[in-house]
């Protein structure tokens, strides 16, 4: 004879999401970037295999660089009769961001091959750092 706990030991308990959850339990998608900074420009290379040079964005405002892909794939599925069967749809963005400081928005280059992202952002002529704020 089974009692009522062996009976439903085979069963998950619907708690153990709670009792097994971090910040780091679900993946946010993202993507390699490496950064030079060089005394007269920052050397950006993002890898993004897969995407397509017009599924890229690029964006530098406020000192942030902001790098975004958006992949978009259709596929369908038909019988001998050649009629779709199922059709699919899946999408997926990922986007990140670097501060990175006196950069020249009008001379930024960019190039994209064999799924390297290349960014040159040159830096603004005679940018210096300024002193820190004294606090009295």
């Amino acid at each position: 004879m089974t009692n009522e706990v062996d009976r439903h030991d085979n069963y998950p308990n619907p708690f153990d999401f709670f009792n097994n959850w971090s910040p780091f339990h679900f993946e946010t998608p993202t993507f390699n970037v490496d950064i030079h900074d060089k005394e007269q420009a920052y050397q950006v290379t993002a890898e993004l295999p897969g995407f397509d040079k017009a599924e890229l964005q690029l964006d530098y405002r406020h000192d942030t660089l902001t790098i975004s892909a958006q992949h978009r794939q259709e596929t369908d599925t038909k019988n001998d009769q050649d009629q779709v069967v199922r059709h699919e749809r899946h999408m997926g963005t990922v986007s990140r961001q670097f501060y990175l400081k006196n950069g020249d928005r009008a001379h930024i280059k960019a190039s994209y091959q064999d799924g390297l992202l290349s960014i040159t952002i040159p830096k603004k002529a005679g940018a210096t750092d300024e002193p820190p704020i004294t606090i009295e």
